[in-house]
């Protein structure tokens, strides 16, 4: 029996690409005598390359580029299932994706960034053509999911799903603790303010005071509460700027009353 001889007999998940050596080593051994094989000279198969590497008796009718390609992106596993991932561009979303090899019934996992773990692209729940796909906090580059037609100016759709949500749906485990304390941090060292800074916004959940910045209307510690749901429609009952308790509707989308937004 070949090299590719015993994954017809025993699957074996930790070799890369296991069911398709298979399949080639069913296809390779059908022939009577010999088998010939037709291969781009530039990119070759890299089963082809491991034979012709290992039995000298290979001929060879032009030339080929004999380095093996570099396999590294195989080489993640999915999360989900164990399966390597391949690393292709999918039309259908207009991005390079990673995707699980497994047949897409048992494991159909999809991601723009391997750095989100289990988080992968979903349909988005709050609009017809958008889809969550994974995004890094700035700072300590925690992921989250947000929706394709997000825009600057607030007119698309501004969807976001953190990954205490998502794995809640999908019925993983999570660390909470550590969720909480990678946000705590992420806020705080975003909020490191110089002393000479003037503390004059107001927490929209609790009034303490916090630098006035509508893009960051909680103290740490309430934006941790709030970021184990990721509710940017969320009420809460306080002004940013003035500090009042107001019954308008103040999110963290729009923090301010609606007297000093007219300022």
């Amino acid at each position: 029996m070949g090299p590719h001889g015993r994954y017809v007999t025993h699957h074996d998940d930790a070799i890369e690409y296991a069911e398709e050596r298979r399949l080639f080593y069913v296809a390779m051994t059908r022939t009577k005598n010999r088998v010939f094989f037709i291969a781009p000279e530039e990119n070759p198969s890299e089963f082809l390359l491991e034979l012709k590497k290992n039995y000298k008796n290979i001929k060879l009718e032009g030339e080929w580029n004999d380095e093996l390609k570099d396999t590294s992106s195989f080489k993640k596993k999915c999360p989900i299932c164990g399966y390597p991932l391949t690393f292709k561009f999918h039309p259908s979303y207009g991005l390079s994706l990673y995707i699980c090899t497994n047949d897409p019934e048992v494991c159909d996992f999809m991601t723009n960034k391997i750095e989100g773990e289990k988080l992968q692209i979903i349909k988005c729940p709050d609009c017809v053509d958008g889809y969550l796909i994974v995004k890094k906090m700035q700072k300590n580059e925690s992921t989250f999911l947000a929706c394709t037609n997000f825009k600057k100016d607030k007119t698309g759709c501004n969807k976001v799903m953190f990954k205490d949500e998502f794995y809640r749906i999908m019925g993983y485990d999570y660390q909470w603790e550590d969720l909480k304390k990678n946000i705590v941090t992420d806020y705080k060292e975003d909020y490191s303010v110089k002393e000479e800074k003037k503390f004059e916004g107001h927490c929209i959940r609790c009034g303490g005071k916090i630098e006035k910045d509508v893009k960051r209307p909680y103290c740490s510690d309430c934006y941790a509460t709030w970021a184990m749901f990721g509710n940017i429609h969320y009420q809460e009952p306080i002004c940013h700027y003035c500090g009042k308790q107001i019954k308008s509707k103040i999110t963290m989308a729009h923090p301010l009353c609606e007297e000093c937004e007219n300022l």
